[in-house]
Protein backbone atom coordinates (compact mmCIF):
# COMPACT_ATOMS: atom_id res chain seq x y z
CA UNK A 1 0.00 0.00 0.00
CA UNK A 2 1.14 3.45 -0.44
CA UNK A 3 0.29 4.20 3.54
CA UNK A 4 1.64 3.73 6.56
CA UNK A 5 0.09 3.62 10.35
CA UNK A 6 2.87 6.05 11.39
CA UNK A 7 3.65 9.35 9.86
CA UNK A 8 7.07 9.94 11.38
CA UNK A 9 8.24 11.89 8.43
CA UNK A 10 6.62 14.85 9.94
CA UNK A 11 8.17 14.64 13.15
CA UNK A 12 10.10 17.66 14.49
CA UNK A 13 13.95 17.95 13.75
CA UNK A 14 14.02 17.54 17.90
CA UNK A 15 11.80 14.66 17.98
CA UNK A 16 13.45 12.63 15.32
CA UNK A 17 16.78 13.60 17.06
CA UNK A 18 15.59 12.22 19.78
CA UNK A 19 14.56 8.89 18.58
CA UNK A 20 18.20 8.36 17.06
CA UNK A 21 19.87 9.17 19.90
CA UNK A 22 17.68 6.76 22.30
CA UNK A 23 18.47 3.72 19.36
CA UNK A 24 22.01 4.77 19.80
CA UNK A 25 22.25 4.37 23.45
CA UNK A 26 21.23 0.42 23.47
CA UNK A 27 23.31 -2.24 23.83
CA UNK A 28 24.44 -3.68 20.44
CA UNK A 29 22.49 -7.21 19.68
CA UNK A 30 23.87 -9.51 17.44
CA UNK A 31 21.14 -10.60 15.07
CA UNK A 32 20.86 -11.64 11.21
CA UNK A 33 17.86 -10.27 9.49
CA UNK A 34 16.97 -11.93 6.63
CA UNK A 35 16.08 -9.36 4.08
CA UNK A 36 11.93 -9.02 3.63
CA UNK A 37 10.56 -11.05 0.08
CA UNK A 38 7.33 -9.70 -0.99
CA UNK A 39 4.40 -12.16 -1.21
CA UNK A 40 2.77 -12.53 -5.08
CA UNK A 41 0.44 -9.81 -4.07
CA UNK A 42 2.88 -7.92 -2.40
CA UNK A 43 4.78 -8.46 -5.99
CA UNK A 44 1.83 -7.27 -7.73
CA UNK A 45 0.94 -4.44 -5.92
CA UNK A 46 4.71 -3.11 -6.26
CA UNK A 47 4.48 -3.75 -10.29
CA UNK A 48 1.42 -1.46 -10.03
CA UNK A 49 3.08 1.55 -8.25
CA UNK A 50 0.95 1.25 -5.25
CA UNK A 51 3.91 0.70 -2.50
CA UNK A 52 5.90 4.32 -1.92
CA UNK A 53 7.84 5.76 0.05
CA UNK A 54 6.06 8.57 1.96
CA UNK A 55 7.86 12.31 2.71
CA UNK A 56 7.31 14.82 4.26
CA UNK A 57 4.28 16.52 3.73
CA UNK A 58 5.92 20.14 4.17
CA UNK A 59 9.33 21.00 5.88
CA UNK A 60 8.74 19.45 9.46
CA UNK A 61 9.46 21.61 12.11
CA UNK A 62 12.60 22.02 14.25
CA UNK A 63 10.67 22.00 17.64
CA UNK A 64 7.46 21.82 19.11
CA UNK A 65 6.52 22.89 22.50
CA UNK A 66 4.93 20.64 24.49
CA UNK A 67 2.21 21.87 25.95
CA UNK A 68 -1.38 21.07 26.69
CA UNK A 69 -3.18 22.64 23.38
CA UNK A 70 -4.90 22.08 20.73
CA UNK A 71 -1.52 23.24 18.63
CA UNK A 72 0.43 20.70 19.98
CA UNK A 73 -2.47 18.03 20.00
CA UNK A 74 -2.23 18.11 15.91
CA UNK A 75 1.22 17.74 16.00
CA UNK A 76 0.45 14.52 18.03
CA UNK A 77 -2.13 14.14 16.16
CA UNK A 78 -0.83 13.67 12.69
CA UNK A 79 2.76 13.35 13.46
CA UNK A 80 3.22 11.74 16.04
CA UNK A 81 0.72 8.99 16.77
CA UNK A 82 -1.13 9.62 13.30
CA UNK A 83 -4.39 9.62 14.70
CA UNK A 84 -5.70 10.86 11.42
CA UNK A 85 -4.16 7.98 9.59
CA UNK A 86 -6.35 5.42 11.08
CA UNK A 87 -9.71 7.46 11.88
CA UNK A 88 -9.83 8.49 8.39
CA UNK A 89 -11.79 6.74 6.16
CA UNK A 90 -9.00 5.34 2.57
CA UNK A 91 -9.29 3.42 -0.55
CA UNK A 92 -7.43 0.46 0.34
CA UNK A 93 -6.34 -0.32 -3.53
CA UNK A 94 -4.78 3.07 -3.54
CA UNK A 95 -4.26 4.06 0.31
CA UNK A 96 -6.20 7.55 -1.19
CA UNK A 97 -8.38 9.60 2.14
CA UNK A 98 -12.10 9.11 1.21
CA UNK A 99 -13.24 10.34 4.45
CA UNK A 100 -13.68 13.50 6.14
CA UNK A 101 -9.97 13.89 8.84
CA UNK A 102 -10.99 11.90 12.28
CA UNK A 103 -14.24 11.34 11.43
CA UNK A 104 -13.62 7.49 11.50
CA UNK A 105 -14.74 4.67 9.00
CA UNK A 106 -11.70 3.08 8.05
CA UNK A 107 -12.28 -1.05 8.69
CA UNK A 108 -9.75 -3.19 9.45
CA UNK A 109 -10.27 -6.95 8.18
CA UNK A 110 -9.71 -9.56 11.09
CA UNK A 111 -5.82 -9.80 11.94
CA UNK A 112 -4.74 -13.90 11.33
CA UNK A 113 -2.38 -13.82 14.30
CA UNK A 114 -5.41 -12.49 16.45
CA UNK A 115 -8.93 -13.59 17.98
CA UNK A 116 -10.83 -12.89 14.75
CA UNK A 117 -12.39 -9.62 15.34
CA UNK A 118 -12.70 -7.00 12.93
CA UNK A 119 -12.80 -3.54 13.46
CA UNK A 120 -13.96 -0.17 12.17
CA UNK A 121 -12.49 3.51 13.75
CA UNK A 122 -14.85 5.47 15.07
CA UNK A 123 -15.75 9.14 14.66
CA UNK A 124 -13.26 11.16 16.73
CA UNK A 125 -14.69 14.54 15.53
CA UNK A 126 -17.26 16.69 17.96
CA UNK A 127 -20.31 15.87 16.22
CA UNK A 128 -22.77 15.88 19.08
CA UNK A 129 -24.90 12.82 17.36
CA UNK A 130 -22.27 10.78 16.13
CA UNK A 131 -18.77 11.32 17.38
CA UNK A 132 -17.77 8.82 19.60
CA UNK A 133 -16.14 10.99 22.38
CA UNK A 134 -18.04 14.25 21.78
CA UNK A 135 -19.94 14.19 24.81
CA UNK A 136 -16.69 12.51 26.99
CA UNK A 137 -14.96 15.29 29.54
CA UNK A 138 -11.03 15.87 29.52
CA UNK A 139 -10.89 13.33 32.58
CA UNK A 140 -13.37 10.75 31.10
CA UNK A 141 -10.75 10.91 27.83
CA UNK A 142 -7.70 10.68 29.75
CA UNK A 143 -9.18 7.87 32.01
CA UNK A 144 -9.93 5.78 28.90
CA UNK A 145 -6.67 6.22 27.56
CA UNK A 146 -5.13 5.26 30.80
CA UNK A 147 -6.89 2.10 31.06
CA UNK A 148 -5.45 0.55 28.17
CA UNK A 149 -6.63 -2.39 25.44
CA UNK A 150 -10.33 -3.78 26.11
CA UNK A 151 -10.51 -6.12 23.35
CA UNK A 152 -7.50 -7.85 22.66
CA UNK A 153 -7.36 -7.69 18.62
CA UNK A 154 -7.93 -3.84 18.33
CA UNK A 155 -5.38 -2.19 16.06
CA UNK A 156 -5.23 0.48 18.42
CA UNK A 157 -2.03 0.74 20.02
CA UNK A 158 -3.73 0.72 23.63
CA UNK A 159 -0.18 -0.10 25.15
CA UNK A 160 1.54 2.85 24.03
CA UNK A 161 -0.97 5.26 24.49
CA UNK A 162 -1.77 4.27 28.22
CA UNK A 163 1.59 5.27 28.84
CA UNK A 164 1.53 8.56 27.68
CA UNK A 165 1.43 11.81 29.88
CA UNK A 166 -1.66 13.61 31.09
CA UNK A 167 -0.01 16.96 28.87
CA UNK A 168 0.17 14.43 25.96
CA UNK A 169 -3.43 13.21 26.49
CA UNK A 170 -4.75 17.02 27.51
CA UNK A 171 -3.18 18.55 23.99
CA UNK A 172 -4.90 15.12 21.93
CA UNK A 173 -8.60 15.75 23.75
CA UNK A 174 -8.05 19.85 22.84
CA UNK A 175 -7.52 19.41 19.35
CA UNK A 176 -9.88 16.68 18.56
CA UNK A 177 -12.48 18.96 20.55
CA UNK A 178 -11.18 22.03 18.40
CA UNK A 179 -12.28 19.85 15.24
CA UNK A 180 -15.36 20.68 12.59
CA UNK A 181 -18.00 18.52 14.12
CA UNK A 182 -18.53 16.15 10.99
CA UNK A 183 -22.19 13.37 10.69
CA UNK A 184 -20.41 10.51 10.38
CA UNK A 185 -22.55 7.47 12.28
CA UNK A 186 -20.91 4.61 12.55
CA UNK A 187 -22.74 1.91 14.16
CA UNK A 188 -20.83 -0.81 15.44
CA UNK A 189 -17.03 -0.33 15.56
CA UNK A 190 -16.11 -4.16 17.01
CA UNK A 191 -17.51 -7.33 14.75
CA UNK A 192 -17.42 -10.66 16.14
CA UNK A 193 -15.48 -13.42 13.84
CA UNK A 194 -17.55 -13.48 10.06
CA UNK A 195 -19.39 -10.21 11.00
CA UNK A 196 -19.06 -7.39 8.67
CA UNK A 197 -19.92 -3.94 8.04
CA UNK A 198 -23.02 -3.63 5.95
Amino acid sequence: MSFSLYALQDLSDEDLSAIISFLRSQEPVQHVVKPSELTFLGKAVSAFGLIKPTSPTGTPPARVTREATASYGSYLAYSVTNCYGCHTERDLKTGAFIGEPFAGGFYFEPDPFSDGYSYCTPNLTPHQGTGLIAGWSEKDFITRFKGGRVHQGSPMPWVSFSKMDTIDLQALYRFLHSLEPVENKIDKIVFAPGEKPE
